[in-house]
Order: C-alpha cells, then structure tokens, then sequence
C-alpha cells in the first residue's frame, strides 16, 4: 500500500499526460460499451477522476477513493465527484458499512493486486465494471517486473462466478502501450 501511495502521489501531476502519451485506452473503450450509466456510481482507485470527467451525467453521481491524496487533490478540482475518500481500496470496500451503489468502476487499478478474490467478493451485488492485464499461461496470476499483476481470463471468470456474478461479458482490447508494446487487457461487466 505505501509503495503505491507514494508512487501515485509522485506520479500525479504528470499523470494525464502520460496517459495521454501511452494511447491510454480503458476509460474510452467504457464509454463506448457502457454509457450512459445511471444512479450511484463508485469510482474505486479514481486517480485525477478521468472515468467521472467521461462518464458523468445528470443521471449519476459519482464517489471517489482513492490512495494517493495528491490524485485525489486532482479529481477534486474537476467537481464532479459528490465525495472522494483517501483510503485502500481493498481496506474502503470491506469497512464500509454500506456500499449502497448501483454500478462499480475499476479501471487499470486491479493489476496492482494479484489475488483478486477478496476485492471481487466484496463488491457482489453490485454491477461491476473493470480491467485487467491478461496473461492467458499464468495459472491465476503473475506478478510482473513492472509491479503490476498480469491476470488469467478464466481464473477472473472463476472469482467473479463464485462471487455471485451470473452476467459476464468481456472485451479484449490494448490497455496502452508499455515501452512501445501493447498491453493485452480484457474490460469485463459482471452483474
């Protein structure tokens, strides 16, 4: 938790550019499948708040959690969120009380986990709609060079199912490019 609070607060002021350098595509090919989304939207690791800057409408509200507080800081200014918590995402989902949602976003922020059980199971009930870096020859998961965890599509299709998901739909795509190769991900909305 401290090595990626500290790596997002370093990296937020320059966040949206490289973003924007790297074909960044995740929050982009949402909108495409998905929009408009309605009611209470939770915006898990919502960085500078990119997903609520393209999916906000009169017909949602938006939350925000974030780790890094500078992030948040970001996301703040762009008034589109009705709160933003700093918290661990994994830590905000299990210690809330109430997570009275309708739609739950998780865009690029799963890779930074390996085991994706317990965060999964915490948000059943509740549409769920993120990414993840695919590596179809990991058993379940493999954690990279780079810091980030690479995902097996079935072992995703195994927790959301016991997880209580029944709707699943998946869409590969290029997350970005990382040193001028693609990412391989899949977005997936489970409900």
């Amino acid at each position: 938790k401290e090595y990626n609070q500290l790596l997002f607060d370093n990296f937020a002021a320059t966040y949206e550019k490289t973003l924007s350098n790297i074909n960044y595509a995740v929050i982009d090919k949402i909108a495409e499948l998905y929009a408009p989304l309605k009611g209470k939207i939770l915006d898990l690791g919502c960085g500078t708040g990119l997903a609520a800057e393209k999916l906000k409408t009169a017909e949602n509200q938006f939350f925000g959690v974030d780790i890094s507080a500078k992030m948040l800081a970001l996301a703040q200014q762009k008034n589109l969120y009705a709160e933003l918590k700093q918290e661990d995402i994994l830590a905000y989902l299990q210690n809330s009380s109430s997570l009275d949602f309708d739609c739950i976003i998780v865009a690029d922020v799963f890779c930074y986990f390996s085991d994706l059980e317990p965060l999964i199971k915490a948000c059943r009930g509740r549409r769920l709609i993120f990414s993840v870096e695919i590596n179809p020859k990991a058993e379940k998961y493999l954690l990279q060079a780079s810091g980030r965890s690479q995902h097996n599509p079935n072992y995703i299709k195994d927790v959301l199912t016991a997880a209580g998901y029944c709707n699943i739909s998946a869409t590969e795509l290029t997350l970005r490019q990382e040193n001028g190769h693609p990412v391989a991900g899949i977005i997936y909305n489970a409900e």
